[in-house]
């Protein structure tokens, strides 16, 4: 019996040992890096995608050049802007031109083209006012 009891004590003092042995505790400096690192590779993802969207639609946009006209050409040449932060209900984006602006749900970007439709945690979703169809950034 004793010797049960000191088999179980050896092997629950062993694993508490391995557990502590092997934890590592993050800091919010580390929870920051990952987070900024998730949002670079998000928008560099959204971007990827924004510009394989676009050569899509470019590419159809060349076999309907008669029916569309020169709507179609100012459609394939624009550009989405990209996600930089999200501060709650506000967002960071930076615009084709390079300039950056915080925006919120609602807002019109510059050039009238394109409007904020959501702002949350998980990216901006904007809609181009043409054809209303909504692009997320993220």
């Amino acid at each position: 019996m004793q010797k049960i009891k000191l088999v179980r004590l050896a092997a629950t003092l062993l694993l508490a040992t391995c557990g502590i042995a092997h934890a590592s505790t993050g800091t919010f400096d580390d929870l920051d890096k990952l987070q900024k690192e998730r949002f670079y590779y998000q928008a560099q993802a959204a971007a990827n995608a924004a510009k394989k969207a676009a050569n899509a639609e470019s590419d159809t946009e060349v076999a309907q050049v008669n029916t569309v006209g020169n709507q179609a050409n100012q459609r394939g040449s624009e550009t989405l802007p990209s996600l930089v932060k999200i501060n709650g209900r506000k967002a960071v984006i930076v615009l084709s031109d390079g300039t950056s602006r915080t925006v919120m749900a609602g807002q019109m970007l510059p050039g009238g083209n394109y409007q904020v439709v959501s702002v949350t945690l998980n990216g901006v979703s904007v809609k181009r006012i043409t054809d209303g169809k909504i692009f997320p950034l993220n």
